[in-house]
Parts: C-alpha cells; structure tokens; sequence
C-alpha cells in the first residue's frame, strides 16, 4: 500500500472512476436514443468502448497499488 500525496491522488482516481463506471450505462442509453431517432452515433459508441477500456485498465492498476473502486451512491432525481 501507497501512503502520502500518491495515495490520495490514487483515492481520487478511484473515487472518479467509481463516479464514471456508475454513469457509463446512461450515455449507453443515450446512444440508443439517438439510434432510435437515426442519428449517426458511431463516434460516441467507440468513445464509450474506449471509456470502458480505459476503466479497466485503472481498476487493475489501482488493485495492483492495493486502491479498490468506492462504491457511489446514485443520485436521486428531482
């Protein structure tokens, strides 16, 4: 385990990629809706492959530094 100014940059990597991993599935769903309506949405799709990719790649370097994804609450809608 890390300790110091590294540990808590990797605590703060961990806490974002907790916070985009929980929101990945909506821009799913965006893309979907904008299939829906025929909207060219190639772009967007192999953005959210490469986000997921690169979500993976973090986790397994942050368990190799001993740092584990926080669990995010969701957030209530008004």
């Amino acid at each position: 385990m890390v300790t110091g100014p590294v540990d808590d940059t990797l605590q703060e990597i961990a806490a974002q990629l907790a916070v985009a991993k929980r929101t990945l599935p909506d821009a799913v769903e965006l893309v979907e809706i904008l299939e829906e309506a025929g909207e060219d949405s190639a772009e967007v799709r192999a953005l959210i492959t490469e986000t997921r990719t690169r979500i993976l790649q973090w986790e397994k370097t942050l368990q190799r530094r001993g740092v584990s994804l926080p669990s995010v609450e969701p957030e209530e809608e008004e």
